[in-house]
């Protein structure tokens, strides 16, 4: 399970070069990625609260570990996100989505 530790579960077999040694969650070709593992029951408005307050106060990527999120509420949760890049998620540049071993780019702010 990769959580807030960067074990390598999900990025290893991906291309992904994970640097442990760095204070950040993650250094993910050469940008700092912060990781945030929602639980079972936090609601909608809470994770984009903690991706808002990550995004201003420590990293401007995130790692979203879904593995912990209910399946049937992550596809609605990733939208919602989505959703919100140009208001209350502006400071968000990139979303990457790990849902068991895979891991996927959600969003990307094109600069």
């Amino acid at each position: 399970m990769l959580d807030e530790v960067p074990n390598g579960n999900g990025f290893g077999g991906n291309g992904y070069g994970i640097d442990p040694q760095k204070s950040p969650d993650f250094i993910i070709e050469g940008q700092v990625f912060d990781c945030y593992a929602p639980d079972i029951n936090t609601k909608l408005d809470n994770v984009l609260r903690t991706l808002r307050e990550k995004t201003t106060k420590q990293a401007r990527r995130t790692v979203l570990n879904l593995n912990d999120y209910p399946v049937e509420k992550r596809a609605e949760l990733i939208e919602f996100i989505k959703s919100q890049t140009h208001k209350d998620s502006k400071q968000l540049d990139e979303l990457l989505i790990i849902e068991g071993r895979q891991v996927t780019r959600a969003y990307w702010r094109f600069e």
